[in-house]
Order: structure tokens, then sequence, then C-alpha cells
């Protein structure tokens, strides 16, 4: 990486651009994976909770 001399901005050799465009990749699919799973879990619950409240209402 080397600051271009006309103005403020990073020039990023190909390489370095993939190398860093792949590791934002990955950590975003992790990302990604963690908060379905925690979505899948408390979804899960909510349904669970929703239908012992059904069950106890006599409403199932």
């Amino acid at each position: 990486m080397s600051q271009h001399p006309a103005d403020h901005r990073l020039v990023i050799s190909d390489r370095d651009y993939q190398q860093v465009l792949g590791i934002a990749v990955d950590r975003i699919e992790r990302l990604a994976i963690t908060a379905a799973g925690f979505i899948a879990r408390h979804t899960k619950r909510a349904f669970a909770k929703t239908r012992q409240h059904a069950n106890a209402d006599g409403l199932r």
C-alpha cells in the first residue's frame, strides 16, 4: 500500500485487495451463520412458548 502523491487515496495492489476482500467475505459469512443460528434458536423458543400458552389456555 502506498500513498498516491496527488491526493489522499491509498493505492492498493490487486493481490492485497483480493486478500482483504477474501477476509471480509469470510467474516461476513461467519457473522451471517451465527446470526441465522441465533434467530433460529430464539424463534424455536418463541414458538414453543406460544404453543405452551395455547395448550395451557385450552386453545389447542
